[in-house]
């Protein structure tokens, strides 16, 4: 590309920006020394008195998208999307789980475990191997003793989690954006 175009956004790998570039970073700038930048850009990314100072483009930890003309949901400069998120039991869908109890009998005794599988039963550890933290023993239930009340291991069926957000942004590498100031021609429009 022989020239720039004032308004136009790059990523620099160095963390200096290039003379005629100002960084997006989000700060005011005078509209006296870039009124062509502000003629391009205007009020879009941030506050503005209109007279004095606009706000260049802050793409520090943001990414950046691409927008259909005149999309209703894509205005531009608008922030949108989070770094974190927290989820709640309205944004699952609706599910079951099922839980398998054993029963008495050598093979279903060395099915069972306190550990979830698609090939275990679940059960409540009741003792360990002396010296070893790996269960041993479990309770067990007799589907065929109806006078046997069945308590499971509480936390099969406990809510789990803290309620905390978790992180959601996808693998990344900073990089510095600039936005031509000077340094470049007034794109002419069609």
């Amino acid at each position: 590309m022989d020239s720039n175009f004032i308004g136009e956004i790059r990523a620099f790998p160095y963390s200096f920006f290039p003379q005629g570039w100002l960084p997006c970073n989000g700060t005011r700038v005078s509209i006296r020394e870039y009124q062509a930048l502000f003629a391009l850009i205007g009020t879009n990314f941030g506050d503005s008195d209109r007279q004095t100072y606009f706000t260049l483009p802050n793409l520090q930890g943001i990414v950046p998208v691409g927008i259909p003309v005149y999309s209703p949901n894509h205005v531009p400069g608008k922030l949108s999307g989070n770094e974190t998120v927290t989820l709640t039991e309205n944004n699952l869908p609706t599910h079951t789980h099922q839980a398998v109890g054993d029963k008495h009998g050598a093979t279903e005794q060395s099915l069972a475990t306190n550990t979830p599988g698609s090939t275990v039963f679940l059960s409540n550890t009741i003792a360990t191997a002396p010296d070893s933290k790996t269960p041993s023993v479990y309770s067990y239930y007799d589907v065929n003793d109806k006078s046997t009340d069945f308590i499971q291991n509480p936390a099969m069926i406990d809510a789990q989690g803290n309620g905390l957000p978790h992180n959601n942004m996808m693998p990344y590498v900073p990089i510095q954006y600039c936005i031509c100031a000077t340094d470049g021609a007034f794109p002419a429009h069609d």
